[in-house]
């Protein structure tokens, strides 16, 4: 029977040699120590998940918190910044005297230099989008493979743990630049 090519359907991917991405490959569950099959390992590894769930959680908030600084920071310098140069320049027309009309014009321009910078470093620092770091689709898409399905409850969550893991190291590292970054906008120091 010939079947037009608008409605051919795939060759079935258990023919030798389909080699295609949905080929279907026998799976032999390997045979796993007993420690891993014992209630009390399962327990284990569900509190460190949770665990690690956890400080994702703590890693997100303290990354939106970093957020929230840096909008209010730069928020408040714009408005300080706008503030300074209307009452700057009525300040600078004012006469001074010879030795204090530069003076006064370049702690003006300082303060202002500073003052940008500041929301600078913020922009850049903190509140530049960045990707944000979760498990890998890669690992997402083996999930109805029969590699996980028919794998222990505890080998699944050590693999999921370790991506997780893996976005946690990343999520810190970046929320200890904007960290680092707000303590540049606001002249602190640790």
């Amino acid at each position: 029977m010939t079947i037009s090519s608008r409605y051919h359907r795939p060759r079935d991917t258990d023919e030798p040699g389909s080699g295609g991405p949905t080929a279907r490959t026998a799976f032999a569950v390997p045979s796993l120590p007993p420690e891993l099959l014992d209630p009390k390992t399962e327990t284990t590894v569900d509190a460190l998940l949770d665990t690690v769930r956890h400080l994702l959680e703590e890693e997100n908030s303290r990354d939106q918190s970093f957020n929230t600084r840096g909008v209010g920071l730069a928020g408040f310098v714009g408005i300080i910044v706008s503030l300074n140069t209307t009452l700057g320049h009525d300040a600078l027309a004012a006469n001074w005297g010879t030795p204090w009309k530069g003076l006064a014009v370049g702690l003006f321009a300082g303060t202002l230099a500073s003052l940008v910078g500041s929301v600078v470093v913020v922009v850049i620092g903190v509140l530049r989008p960045r990707e944000t770091a979760t498990l890998g689709m890669a690992e997402v898409e083996k999930y109805p493979l029969p590699e996980y399905i028919y794998a222990p409850k505890v080998m699944n969550q050590g693999r999921i743990m370790r991506g997780l893991i893996d976005a946690l190291v990343i999520e810190r590292s970046r929320a200890g630049s904007k960290a680092t970054g707000l303590h540049w906008a606001t002249g602190y120091s640790s």
